[in-house]
């Protein structure tokens, strides 16, 4: 792998829009492989969304590739299983009939006198020379074989229920506006059928698209309404600017007047000084008092235009505001709305696993500043993956549901619940000591214990594994979660249906 730096060259805006959009695609195809992966994936993506800068984005994806060397090098070291070609054939005999036995017998015990790395090319070879000699199948296991083979629509191998679990979980875990509600029902439900190996990269390309899709969808009903909403605001600054104009003239107008008026009277005082006749005043009075209402009058009808104008403008302005702060106010619910879908296992209708880190980031930064107790702890059900292989998955769900309900409802309102993933929940008790904590969750424990869960038509006996940690001075969340989730899988290992605590101060382990 090169480790040559991201080119320096700043890229274009478009560039950058499709490398983050191929960064999200590509965060999801590598979820469910390793619960580290999967949290350096969330961060990469949230560095996504925020729009973080290129040096960002690349400190995510080094991140992300060293993860994914050490799994490499992990996976180089695990050891080789030597192929156990002898046993193969033996499995072969026993399963075979008539003379068809007799000589994979015969072809084990030449096999099995070989060296070791002969062995594979001697058992191929022979197989071969079977194959060779017509009907194999027909004289090794008779009719049976032939009867069971696969027809034409049965040919195609079936994805592993390990390798569809992950899709299932990421599937559950979707939180999309309504609109997508139906695309997001047809994957769930190809995600819970069985599925061809070849259908599975469309599935999560398929997942992939819906995901970018709701994002998209709802960054341009953002970007419309902002749109929308500098308009209206640039036409209130032209309304303001036109009030400013017309307060101008009004100004104009009246010292207009004011002239023209002191300019009639003036006149009107020269003439009657200069007047030698009744009627020559007279006539001098009446132009003088036409010329005085003339100008009040035109500068009545300047108002009352100017003020039919900004009456019309008032007018206008007072609904396209009426609009915008409806607009507005829609927004603002659908943005509610769509946190509360962000921070919501939609399954369990519990707080999910942002919700939880959100919630676990406050709650930290109190305990910092106020010093009072805080203890997380980690839950799992014991044996879930069998009660999804033997009853399915709508029985997984129900007990996923069941559980969450009965957490929900032991736990006190300053306590906090959230899903982690699949069949994980996490619980926050401020203000709880370890030993309080431990006991609450042990209670916790007996009611999933003593409780029938309603699934498949049946009562399901549930169980679940606890461990339980408190915040010392200097500990960081992920120490804390790091040692009651190893807690928990001591609990796994002693039976199950247990509450394990951390090691105390004084080494001893605690357990309930």
């Amino acid at each position: 792998m090169s480790d040559d730096p991201i080119a320096t060259d700043t890229p274009t805006t478009e560039g950058l829009a499709i490398l983050r959009r191929c960064l999200a695609k590509l965060s999801f195809a590598g979820m469910g492989l390793d619960r580290e992966l999967d949290k350096r994936l969330e961060s990469l993506r949230q560095a996504v969304r925020k729009e973080q800068s290129p040096e960002e984005l690349q400190a995510e994806v080094e991140a992300i590739t060293t993860i994914l060397m050490q799994m490499e090098d992990a996976a180089a070291r695990a050891a080789k299983v030597e192929p156990d070609y002898a046993g193969l054939l033996a499995r072969l005999a026993e399963m075979a009939q008539g003379s068809a036995a007799k000589s994979v017998r015969s072809l084990r015990r030449e096999v099995d006198g070989l060296p070791s790395e002969q062995q594979g090319e001697a058992t191929v070879a022979g197989l071969a020379k079977l194959l060779a000699g017509g009907g194999l199948l027909s004289r090794l296991f008779g009719n049976k074989a032939a009867d069971q083979a696969p027809g034409p629509g049965e040919a195609q191998t079936l994805a592993a229920p390990a390798v569809l679990e992950p899709v299932a979980r990421l599937l559950a875990q979707l939180s999309l506006p309504e609109i997508y509600q139906e695309r997001l029902a047809q994957l769930r439900q190809r995600g819970e059928a069985g599925l061809p190996v070849t259908q599975l990269p469309e599935l999560i390309e398929s997942i992939v698209d819906l995901v970018l899709d709701a994002s998209s969808d709802d960054q341009t009903r953002l970007e419309a309404f902002l749109l929308t909403l500098n308009q209206r605001l640039e036409q209130v600054y032209q309304f303001l600017a036109t009030t400013t104009s017309t307060q101008n003239q009004d100004a104009q107008d009246c010292a207009q007047l004011d002239r023209s008026l002191r300019d009639q009277v003036q006149d009107m005082q020269d003439s009657l000084r200069d007047a030698t006749s009744l009627d020559q005043l007279k006539h001098t009075v009446e132009a003088r008092l036409n010329a005085i209402l003339s100008s009040v009058g035109q500068f009545k009808s300047g108002q009352d235009e100017r003020r039919g104008v900004l009456q019309a403008q008032v007018a206008q302005l007072e609904n396209q505001l009426r609009v915008m702060e409806t607009e507005s106010n829609h927004l603002r619910q659908t943005l509610v709305e769509q946190r509360h879908r962000a921070l919501t296992d939609v399954l369990t209708g519990v707080p999910n696993r942002t919700a939880y880190l959100e919630r676990l980031e406050q709650e930290y930064a109190r305990l910092r500043r106020y010093r009072s107790p805080l203890t997380l702890s980690v839950m799992d059900i014991d044996h879930f993956k069998r009660v999804n292989d033997q009853y399915g998955h709508a029985a997984g769900d129900a007990v996923l549901k069941s559980v969450a309900r009965l957490l929900q409802g032991g736990l006190r309102k300053s306590d906090f619940l959230a899903r982690y993933g699949g069949e994980e929940f996490v619980i926050l008790m401020p203000e709880t000591s370890l030993a309080d904590a431990t006991k609450a969750v042990n209670k916790l424990r007996l009611a999933i214990q003593n409780r029938m869960i309603e699934a498949a038509g049946q009562g399901l006996a549930v169980t679940a594994s606890f461990g339980v940690a408190d915040f010392r001075e200097g500990d960081t969340t992920a120490e804390v979660f790091s040692r009651a989730d190893k807690a928990m899988y001591r609990a796994k290992e002693r039976g199950r249906n247990q509450v394990c605590c951390e090691l105390p101060r004084n080494g001893t382990e605690g357990e309930v």
